[in-house]
């Protein structure tokens, strides 16, 4: 059977059916659904910034009328009863009966060659508009015909203000507008092919001249359908998909035509941060948010910008990481349930395929692992108070945690950490007192994180296992998450097929993942790659030898490097090169930018490495952790 997690939904299930069982609602409810401005989805432009395989696409077709049609028809399947859920609260559909017919125009076949001909850029951009007019029209008549309403049965009704201009569109019945739409689109599409170029006197056809239907149309009426006998009334919803395609010119002139107020009919773009220039991008990302409760979201008068690139400050951040544990395990769910394999032996969830507890370190490592802390003690100088009071302080900690893994290899490597940290505060240690417990020497999660980095470097003991590590490698990106899934799931069913337990141990994990990991990154190609991945190795030395200090003074270690906040938004002025390698790092998951970040009474901002570049590396994914580093040290990096 195919692994389904080696497949995109929206891109390799073409028929409805088979489509609509693999979606979450999660997404819909977490991106569109939060905040005042979700009642100004279907009345504004709707601009969505995303990385690749965050799931655009997938949230654009959703929204399709088949998709809505397929789904109130199966309302009573307990499968779809959050869906429908969902999808009512955001107004797609109201009880039993669609409230929208959205079609979804993808932006990568002929509209860029409109850019490449050779007139002056107003009659170009004009091309464009009436071309994607006359697609939106024919795609919203053909999603509702594709579900067998007739065309007789659906009525373009137009703006009070504007039902003079019906003829300009085609006329009073569905019909006329459709073959004025298609000879609109088969006038312009030839004009896109034509080997030899038209003059300009030509290409204007008074047949298309003033052919503007998102100006005139208001909503679309269907006399009946199976949900109802009374007319229903639908609200046009057109989806600009893969819009960092066009040239930017184009998108600028897309964007601004479609921010008018008068405008009736829904519109959305998603985009990748491509389309933006190098300055405009970081800005984009690093944007203040609008609330503190809605990072990444935007609202003005005429535009909502939704950034699902990851979260703005620290506190949100740690927010959408959790929210993306819930979207990733109902996914994970859903796909394997569509798989015979687990679905027979009651396996339900890729969770109960990736075991919690570490393989400890053979004994003679564990061994000299402890010889080395005793050696340590004795070369510090430390007494044996001191040393024994260490040692009760971290197996007070393990003990009091309930660590599956507290195991001795990592209670003497965090011994150890704590002895260079005891002689780091000679002041604290001459006034050192066994009867009260010194806060600096305090055994936490942020040692035992650290200690296990230590281990992971020095012995190799396997440090990313478990869903949760799953999660966090993906960089909140949801088709990184089923590129990871993808080679456990293979695994699995393997040990099925061997009639052996398909739980998989925590040190094949680690190997796995992190295989999978080098090859995504040496396998990188869009822009600027080579420079992105010579950027992120320095970023990755860096952190490593912060985290491999003998006193592990971040504690679970650093996988970010951070320039100061006055010195990063002057950044695209003083280094155009770096910021343009920023610029692509970024939208293509190599990097997370944290602005605004609060550290020594300093604002800074973070340049975060993505789950990928951390997994080949051996970093944490603990966030927080930085190295200091200046705008000019980062640019020789690219130099050198």
């Amino acid at each position: 059977m195919i692994n389904p997690f080696q497949k995109r939904a929206t891109e390799f299930h073409n028929e409805v059916e088979s489509f609509l069982p693999l979606i979450s609602p999660d997404p819909i409810k977490y991106f569109l659904m939060q905040g005042d401005y979700a009642d100004s989805l279907f009345s504004k432009l709707v601009v969505i910034i995303g990385t690749p395989g965050s799931g655009k696409t997938t949230m654009a077709r959703l929204f399709e009328y088949p998709t809505l049609h397929s789904l109130l028809l199966n309302h009573d399947t307990s499968s779809y009863a959050q869906l429908i859920t969902i999808m009512r609260e955001c107004k797609a559909v109201d009880m039993s009966v669609p409230c929208m017919v959205g079609c979804r125009l993808p932006l990568e076949t002929d509209y860029r060659d409109i850019w490449e001909l050779d007139y002056n850029e107003e009659l170009k951009c004009r091309l464009l508009t009436t071309l994607v007019q006359s697609r939106a029209v024919l795609g919203w008549i053909r999603n509702l015909t594709s579900v067998g309403i007739n065309i007789t049965q659906i009525k373009i009704v137009p703006r009070k203000d504007a039902e003079s201009s019906m003829p300009l569109i085609g006329g009073a019945t569905s019909n006329a507008i459709r073959s004025k739409a298609r000879y609109v689109e088969n006038s312009l599409y030839k004009v896109v092919t034509a080997l030899i170029p038209k003059s300009v006197d030509d290409i204007i056809d008074k047949s298309i001249d003033g052919y503007n239907p998102l100006d005139v149309i208001d909503y679309i009426e269907i006399a009946s359908d199976l949900y109802s006998k009374s007319p229903i009334r639908l609200k046009p919803l057109v989806i600009f998909d893969d819009a960092h395609l066009l040239h930017v010119n184009q998108y600028e002139y897309l964007r601004r035509w479609l921010m008018r107020r008068e405008l009736r009919v829904a519109r959305w773009i998603f985009t990748r941060l491509d389309v933006l220039s190098p300055k405009k991008a970081l800005e984009t990302v690093t944007r203040e948010p609008l609330k503190s409760d809605l990072p990444g979201i935007t609202k003005s008068r005429e535009v909502i910008e939704i950034s699902i690139q990851g979260r703005i400050a620290e506190g949100t951040r740690n927010t959408s990481r959790k929210s993306f544990h819930g979207i990733a395990k109902d996914m994970s769910e859903r796909y394997i349930k569509s798989m015979a394999v687990f679905s027979q032996k009651n396996l339900n969830s890729l969770a109960d395929l990736l075991q919690e507890d570490p393989r400890p370190l053979s004994d003679v490592k564990i061994n000299e692992i402890q010889n080395n802390a005793i050696s340590e003690k004795d070369k510090l100088k430390i007494k044996d108070k001191e040393f024994n009071w260490i040692v009760g302080e971290v197996e007070r900690y393990l003990l009091s945690s309930n660590k599956k893994d507290n195991n001795q290899d990592v209670k003497w490597s965090m011994v150890k950490i704590l002895l260079h940290r005891l002689v780091n505060k000679t002041s604290q240690r001459l006034l050192f007192d066994l009867e009260d417990t010194p806060i600096e020497l305090k055994a936490d999660s942020s040692l035992y994180n650290g200690a296990c980095i230590h281990l992971l470097h020095k012995y190799e003991r396997p440090y990313y296992y478990g869903f949760d590590d799953l999660c966090d490698a993906s960089s909140e990106n949801i088709e990184q998450f089923l590129h990871l899934s993808s080679i456990f799931v293979d695994y699995a069913r393997s040990l099925i097929i061997q009639a052996k337990s398909p739980i998989i141990s925590s040190v094949r994990q680690h190997k796995l993942l992190t295989k999978k990991a080098g090859e995504i990154v040496d396998e990188w190609d869009f822009p600027e790659c080579n420079q992105v991945r010579k950027l992120t190795e320095e970023i990755a030395k860096a952190c490593i030898d912060m985290s491999m200090q003998p006193n592990s003074p971040l504690g679970s270690g650093a996988n970010a490097v951070g320039i100061l906040q006055e010195d990063f938004e002057q950044l695209s002025d003083t280094y155009p090169d770096l910021a343009r390698v920023l610029h692509f790092a970024i939208a293509y998951n190599a990097l997370i930018i944290v602005p605004r970040y609060t550290c020594k009474n300093k604002e800074w901002c973070l340049f975060e490495l993505g789950g990928m570049v951390i997994l080949k590396h051996g970093l944490t994914l603990k966030r927080g952790g930085f190295v200091e580093q200046n705008v000019a040290r980062l640019a020789s990096w690219l130099k050198g």
